[in-house]
């Protein structure tokens, strides 16, 4: 997931989410109260709720399930995962899923080559040339620049619009968070608990069982981080995009 990197704003996007081994992920959208999404839009998931308002329905968000249940839990893991693509611009924060063995994942995306420094080089969205001209001047990309254009990837699985919700006012810098939580706000609700299949409590299990969690960890193949032509610093060798956060292997 993403937060915010500031402490007065609440915003929070879960890219990848569930509780208690049920699949399928949940994509949400947490935010600041002014936020909502229409019922219609154009995606592949199925919307659980429209209001992203952290304050109400205990803060539960504005939630997309992925259809297909290989998106999380055992299942998941049992193909090898997949990859998630998160875009958010302006206009719009969109979500992709693709499991380990579906042909249809985009080339840049299954793509394992990265630059060696951590610094991602920007795609130029539609491009048909390794080279712009900024101001008058010509530019040569990096040989390692990765070229993206999110269009030719089709339906997104998830799509959030500012229809009623300002994207960039709710939405400001934010920080990648990967975590376990045991027995948080959703997973150890008392209803949630029993429907997932899970015996006793919450509390309990986990402080009594810990064996039942030796595979409760993150196998992370990377993360990277791109950025839009218009977040690009021009320097004395070229363009290029700077990640706040390098790429990481697991």
């Amino acid at each position: 997931m993403t937060v915010s990197r500031y402490l007065s704003d609440e915003s929070q996007i879960d890219l990848l989410e569930g509780v208690n081994d049920m699949s399928p992920n949940m994509v949400s959208l947490h935010a600041s109260p002014g936020c909502k999404q229409p019922r219609h839009r154009l995606q592949k998931g199925a919307p659980e709720s429209n209001e992203c308002n952290s304050f109400v329905n205990y803060n539960q968000g504005c939630g997309v399930k992925i259809n297909g249940g290989l998106s999380y839990g055992p299942k998941f893991n049992e193909v090898g995962g997949g990859w998630y693509a998160l875009e958010r611009t302006k206009k719009e924060i969109k979500a992709w899923f693709w499991s380990r063995d579906d042909p249809n994942v985009p080339v840049e995306v299954a793509n394992r080559s990265h630059h060696s420094r951590g610094i991602i080089q920007a795609p130029i969205i539609g491009e048909n040339t390794l080279l712009e001209v900024i101001n008058g001047m010509q530019h040569s990309h990096h040989p390692d620049t990765i070229q993206i254009d999110t269009s030719k990837w089709g339906i997104p699985d998830v799509r959030f619009v500012d229809d009623e919700c300002d994207i960039p006012k709710h939405f400001k810098e934010h920080r990648i968070v990967i975590n376990l939580t045991f027995c948080g706000d959703w997973a150890g609700e008392f209803f949630t608990y029993l429907r997932s299949g899970c015996p006793g409590s919450c509390i309990d299990y986990v402080n009594f069982k810990p064996e039942a969690f030796k595979d409760a960890y993150w196998d992370i193949r990377s993360i990277r981080i791109f950025t839009l032509p218009h977040d690009v610093e021009y320097t004395q060798t070229g363009p290029f995009a700077r990640a706040d956060t390098e790429e990481k292997k697991a």
